[in-house]
């Protein structure tokens, strides 16, 4: 009776545990940029840039405290005209907001930061810079103006040697594939393939696009060989969004196969781990495969239900009011 009692208790007892931690290193993060906040007169781009340092970590924990802190900094700058590592951490802001599938805040933020960076003439963040609102205006659907974009990256590589074009490489494989047009994204992708010199997290995107590649070109058991590969490069550098977007491809290969089980039981992994980093975009296609998925099985109120969740999420994340305001700052690239 007691054993059964202890295996029973044992679960939460560890769960109690992890929370217990995990609480702690929140608070400690927390209580670091609180003092920051209250006693740093961020004199120069070093101080400001450590205190974003602390906010990429406190991200992992906990995504909406982390985009809080960003934007309390700012404010904070502003309010003494203090111009030190205000491009930083305005594409910091964008990240967060991308991270979290909030594109419309992403691209103002990253074309603000855009501005300030060629008024340095810091070659390297206007590259990176470039490249991510080309990422972001991807994830939109909007392909003729993220090939724009990541095109200005690729065409500014040549003003720096020591610049590592991979990650736009990748981005290019992506945007291919987005378009369906297969063999170019397998022309840019296996560039990544063919070369051990790129890092580790440009390899796992490369085996989770081609994994993707697979799928639509209905190459199941290949899809499968590279979106397992690239959920263990997610798994190893605890990427989580990588995590989630892997599981979730890896289940609409189950649900093509008819394989409801192992499809569901992705689903729920994805979704879980989508909620706690807040990721609106990922949750979109979650819901959306969890759609097809019930849809399939005949289950009307789980369809019903997640049809109502896509719903809440997709209107959370289209605005036509910060459409316009990007439209106007995106011209200048015309």
């Amino acid at each position: 009776m007691n054993r059964h009692w202890f295996k029973t208790i044992l679960p939460l007892i560890l769960f109690l545990m992890v929370y217990s931690a995990f609480s702690a290193e929140t608070d400690s993060l927390q209580n670091s940029l609180e003092t920051q906040l209250a006693k740093k007169e961020f004199k120069n781009e070093e101080s400001v840039l450590e205190y974003l340092e602390i906010t990429s970590t406190l991200y992992t924990y906990s995504p909406t405290d982390a985009l809080y802190y960003v934007t309390a900094l700012e404010k904070k700058l502003e309010a003494q005209n203090n111009k030190n590592g205000k491009p930083y951490v305005l594409s910091k802001k964008a990240t967060f907001y991308w991270l979290q599938g909030i594109y419309d805040a992403a691209l103002k933020a990253y074309f603000e930061a855009l501005s300030l960076f060629e008024e340095s003439d810091n070659k390297i963040e206007v590259i990176k810079t470039l490249n991510n609102i080309g990422e972001t205006y991807k994830k939109q659907a909007d392909y003729s103006q993220s090939a724009k974009f990541i095109k200005l990256a690729l065409d500014k590589l040549d003003e720096i040697e020591e610049f590592s074009p991979e990650l736009i490489l990748v981005n290019l494989g992506q945007l291919f594939m987005l378009k369906e047009n297969f063999d170019s994204a397998n022309y840019y992708l296996n560039q990544i393939l063919n070369k051990d010199s790129f890092s580790i997290k440009s390899r796992g995107f490369t085996y989770l696009y081609k994994g993707i590649v697979n799928r639509k070109t209905g190459q199941s058991d290949s899809a499968l060989f590279y979106l397992y590969k690239s959920l263990k490069i997610w798994e190893e550098i605890n990427y989580d969004r990588g995590i989630v977007e892997s599981n979730s491809e890896i289940a609409s290969v189950f649900i093509k196969q008819n394989n409801f089980v192992n499809a569901n039981q992705h689903l729920k992994l994805a979704e879980v781990l989508a909620l706690k980093i807040n990721a609106l975009d990922l949750l979109l296609k979650i819901y959306q495969s969890k759609i097809d998925l019930f849809k399939i099985r005949g289950s009307k109120d789980s369809l019903v239900y997640y049809f109502d969740q896509y719903l809440k999420i997709k209107d959370s994340i289209f605005n036509s009011e910060s459409r316009a305001e990007i439209n106007k700052l995106s011209i200048q690239y015309n």
